[in-house]
């Protein structure tokens, strides 16, 4: 009687972890935590790594630039935004990543929050990506110029407020401040 009493509970306690496990994937507000969880216990159970595992936890791309005038790495920064931009903000994916780590062959002058703004206004980016709200080379928070848009999704954190001699770019996906963080 009393082994009988222990395999019940056992099964009750079994069950209930099992209807919480499945909330928990069904749940918007837990769903990144149990598939954390998921991708992290398969790799070390040796069930296969999945692709879901990889490009959601796992995502950052190296990328060498050999550029030449500083409105071509204004080109390239404002399109790996947008690039990160829409992959992060996917449903269901929003969470904090760093989307490419940027490496320069060679400095190639003063590169501002204003040069890339300017690319991305000029060549129709802030459809895909807005910046209202520029830092600019003193460190000062100003309205943009031009008009790219209502909202502030750009976060400049760049040492000395601009890109000059630095070979190494961060371009990230912050959710608390909903941004695209471009970082040196």
């Amino acid at each position: 009687m009393k082994g009988l009493a222990i395999n019940v509970v056992g099964i009750m306690i079994i069950a209930l972890v099992g209807v919480a496990v499945l909330l928990m994937f069904i749940s918007g507000s837990l769903s990144s935590m149990t598939n954390s969880a998921f991708c992290y216990f398969s790799k070390y159970i040796g069930i296969s790594h999945s692709d879901f595992c990889e490009s959601k936890y796992s995502f950052s791309k190296t990328i060498k630039l050999n550029v030449d005038s500083k409105e071509e790495l204004a080109r390239y920064l404002g399109a790996y935004s947008i690039l990160c931009w829409k992959e992060a903000t996917k449903p269901l994916k929003k969470k904090d990543i760093i989307c490419y780590q940027i490496f320069l062959n060679k400095p190639v002058g003063k590169v501002s929050e204003l040069d890339i703004t300017h690319i991305l206004e000029t060549e129709g980016g802030c459809d895909e990506l807005q910046n209202s709200i520029i830092k600019n080379e003193t460190g000062a928070e100003i309205e943009y110029p031009g008009y790219c848009g209502d909202r502030d999704e750009i976060c400049w954190n760049v040492s000395g407020n601009v890109i000059e001699n630095q070979t190494l770019i961060l371009i990230k996906y912050d959710t608390e401040q909903n941004q695209i963080v471009i970082k040196c």
